[in-house]
C-alpha cells in the first residue's frame, strides 16, 4: 500500500479517530522495538 493511500484514508477520518490511529501506530512501533513480532511457538 502506498503512503498516499494511507494518508488519504487517515484524512477522511474524524479527529477523534485520527488520534486513535496515531495511538495504534505508536503501539506498533513500540511493539516492533521490543521484539514482540518474533514467532514464539
Amino acid at each position: 500500500m502506498e503512503t498516499y493511500d494511507i494518508e488519504s484514508k487517515i484524512n477522511s477520518l474524524p479527529d477523534e479517530l485520527k488520534n486513535e490511529v496515531v495511538d495504534f501506530i505508536d503501539f506498533l512501533i513500540m511493539k516492533k522495538k521490543r521484539g514482540f513480532n518474533r514467532n514464539s511457538s
